[in-house]
C-alpha cells in the first residue's frame, strides 16, 4: 500500500499542469526559436599548433586554458538550427609564463532530437582561431579552423536551457603540410530561450 501510494504520488509530482504533459515533455524546443547564452570551460591546446607570428617562431604553450564567450542561435526547425559564436582562451607560454590570449569566431550547425526537454545534439562547422600575446611571445596571427561536436541541452523551463558539450577542433600544425592540429573543448553554458510558440 505503500509503496503504490508513493508512486501515485511521484506520478503527481511529474505531471504537467497542462493536461497530461509529462515532465520530460515540457519546455522542448519549437521552430523559430532564438537561443541567447554564455559559456565557459577548458580548452586543450594541440602541441604542434600554428598560433603564432611566423616571424617569431613556433613555441609550445601550456596544455589546458580557461575559455569563456558568448553565443547565439536561431532554430527555424525544431530540429536543426544555426549558431554563431565568440570564445576566448586564456593560457600562457609552457616556458617563460608569458600571457597570451587565443579567440575564435565559430559558425556551425546544430541537429538535435526535440521531442524532449532533455535534448542530445550534435554540430559541425567551421570558424577562424588567432592569438594576440606580446612580440616576446607569440606575436599575433589568425588561422581558419574547423570543429565539431557533441553534447546535451536541458531546457530547465520555459526561458532557460543548460548545455554540456564536447567539441574537436582541427586547424593547421605549425606551418607544417599535411600535419593537422587536434585541439580540444570542454563547454557548459546557459542560454535564454526566446520566440517558443507557448510554453509547455
Amino acid at each position: 500500500m505503500m509503496l503504490a501510494n508513493l508512486a501515485l504520488t511521484l506520478t503527481l509530482a511529474l505531471a504537467s499542469n497542462d493536461g497530461d504533459s509529462r515532465w520530460i515533455t515540457r519546455h522542448t524546443p519549437t521552430r523559430n526559436m532564438w537561443e541567447l547564452g554564455a559559456f565557459a570551460g577548458t580548452f586543450v591546446v594541440a602541441k604542434p599548433h600554428d598560433f603564432y607570428d611566423v616571424d617569431i617562431g613556433y613555441r609550445r604553450l601550456r596544455r589546458a586554458g580557461s575559455t569563456a564567450g558568448l553565443r547565439a542561435a536561431y532554430y527555424p526547425l525544431s530540429f536543426v538550427g544555426i549558431e554563431g559564436e565568440f570564445a576566448g582562451i586564456w593560457t600562457v607560454l609552457q616556458q617563460g609564463g608569458q600571457p597570451a590570449f587565443l579567440y575564435g569566431l565559430r559558425l556551425h550547425a546544430i541537429a538535435q532530437l526535440p521531442m524532449f526537454r532533455i535534448a542530445p545534439f550534435v554540430l559541425g562547422g567551421y570558424g577562424l582561431g588567432g592569438i594576440r600575446s606580446p612580440r616576446d611571445a607569440l606575436g599575433n596571427d589568425i588561422d581558419p579552423i574547423g570543429h565539431y561536436g557533441i553534447g546535451v541541452k536541458w531546457f530547465i523551463n520555459h526561458w532557460l536551457a543548460l548545455r554540456l558539450e564536447g567539441r574537436h577542433l582541427l586547424g593547421p600544425g605549425a606551418r607544417q603540410r599535411r600535419v593537422v592540429a587536434s585541439h580540444a573543448e570542454v563547454l557548459l553554458g546557459l542560454s535564454v530561450t526566446l520566440g517558443r510558440t507557448k510554453p509547455r
